[in-house]
């Protein structure tokens, strides 16, 4: 036993830098999920579907506001700003938090001048949205400080404050739900309670690191830049979150919670693409700088393949994962799970065609195509969710996705070949392969509910081919150095 936990030891500790960080984000990321996932039965026994309906609308509405308040400044923004301003990235942070106080004290103040008409047209009281105000305006000092210490690869302290959230999280949501009569309102107003707790520290703390609060130079640059992704991002929120608020509108709190639960037990693979993301960013961001086309190839490829093999197993697994983690009564939105696992894996493969875009600058297509998938998602809930229910929602989304990597697959192709000296960045004919293998695979998985046997059999003989192919599976995450 000594023997192997010193071998582990010493690969672990061989291994370069960007993959302990994937490694790492990607176990903060799961062990957030995990915990969401260990507390769901509680809250979902414990609150009614109306209760934990208001609580998915106002999670909803709280990313959507978060676009206005924000521009989105710990995204691709950031990560230029990083690359651009080398010897005063402590300041520009700052800058990035003090444009994000002005935004969300304005957008405020025009909120306090209607809200009667916001609140009836989100469904949420005056006081659980001057709740989500505070946390709007606090809670964006935590991403910006995640953000800054993941361009430095220091992902100890991120992953610690991650748990710690997440634990603090749950344990006050489920004491707040028993002491409270409105367990949905109680819910609610925890989780705000964290995120301001925890964002005021690191509010003050970007502040007295960065000397100078703002910049101008600073936030011109943010704000020109993201201007024109605004758009996107409402439409990407759209796509995300508009087919919740659309069930909750057009069928009730009680549907909304069903495809709520689902939805996000489907999501865990996002957490896992998320954090690789994040990871992967600033070598890809390296490689593109010296038009090492190859290296980025070599290993994105395995990568999506890694991606869209981990939402199959997840979707194989979803009758199970519904049943314990939302009881019976959520049983019957076990279908929501293959089309939304497998979307975000669309997803993923959209923000590595877009994070190439990012690099070159060229941003004025991504808002386009979101907007135009947007629109398009809006008016296929419209009329199918009417029709078919809250499932139509999850197949929309699979579609809007799939048309966004497609989409973006075709103008990253474009935009490399104008702006790099030679040389081109992935094949069409793989990644359409690629792609209908896995929506073929995912018909099969659905078809598999009804005989147990043979999906775990599949599953068993999924988990001994990655056993045995173990070391192939490591070298896909291996050599990722900037």
């Amino acid at each position: 036993m000594k023997g192997l936990i010193a071998q582990i030891r010493a690969k672990y500790t061989g291994m370069p830098v960007t993959a302990k960080a994937a490694l790492w984000f990607t176990v903060a990321g799961i062990v957030h999920k995990s915990m969401s996932m260990i507390t769901m039965p509680i809250f979902t026994r414990m609150l009614t579907t109306e209760q934990y309906g208001l609580y998915s609308l106002y999670m909803s509405w709280l990313q959507v506001f978060t676009i206005l308040t924000t521009l989105r400044v710990t995204y691709a923004v950031f990560n230029k700003g990083m690359s651009k301003y080398p010897r005063d990235r402590d300041a520009f942070t700052a800058t990035m938090q003090s444009l994000t106080t002005l935004l969300t004290l304005g957008l405020f103040l025009v909120y306090l001048l209607v809200h009667e008409w916001v609140d009836a047209f989100t469904g949420l009281t005056m006081f659980l949205t001057v709740a989500m105000f505070l946390e709007l305006l606090l809670s964006p000092a935590i991403d910006l400080w995640s953000a800054r210490e993941r361009y430095r690869y220091r992902y100890q302290p991120i992953v610690i404050v991650a748990v710690l959230m997440t634990v603090a999280n749950a344990a006050i949501g489920v004491v707040a739900v028993l002491l409270s009569e409105d367990g949905g309102a109680a819910r609610i107003l925890s989780h705000v309670a964290v995120q301001v707790a925890v964002g005021i520290y690191f509010y003050l703390r970007n502040l007295s690191r960065g000397q100078r609060p703002l910049v101008r130079e600073y936030a011109k640059y943010a704000v020109l830049f993201n201007l024109p992704l605004i758009p996107h991002y409402l439409s990407m929120y759209a796509l995300d979150q508009m087919d919740r608020i659309m069930v909750a509108r057009m069928i009730g709190l009680s549907a909304a919670a069903l495809y709520a639960v689902a939805y996000n037990i489907a999501l865990v693979i996002k957490m896992v693409t998320n954090s690789l993301t994040s990871a992967i960013t600033p070598w890809l961001y390296g490689r593109l700088e010296k038009e090492d086309f190859g290296a980025i190839e070599h290993r994105m490829y395995p990568i999506l393949a890694f991606a869209g093999v981990l939402a199959l197993a997840f979707a194989a697994v979803a009758p199970e994962m519904v049943a314990v983690l939302g009881g019976a009564k959520y049983v019957e939105a076990i279908h929501v799970i293959p089309p939304v696992a497998v979307s975000v894996v669309f997803l993923f493969a959209y923000s590595l065609f877009a994070n190439v875009q990012f690099f070159y600058e060229a941003n004025k297509f991504i808002m386009y195509v979101s907007v135009m998938g947007a629109l398009l998602n809006f008016g296929l809930n419209y009329v199918l969710i009417q029709r078919y229910g809250y499932l139509a929602a999850a197949y929309t989304t699979l579609l809007c996705y799939a048309l966004f990597a497609v989409a973006h697959y075709w103008y990253m192709a474009h935009v490399v070949r104008r702006n790099a000296s030679g040389g081109s960045l992935f094949g069409g004919g793989a990644l359409a392969a690629g792609g209908t293998v896995l929506l073929a695979a995912m018909a099969v998985v659905i078809l598999t509910y009804g005989y147990p046997l043979a999906r775990y059999a599949a599953l068993l003989a999924g988990v001994g081919v990655a056993v045995l192919k173990r070391e192939q599976v490591k070298a896909i995450f291996a050599g990722l150095k900037r």
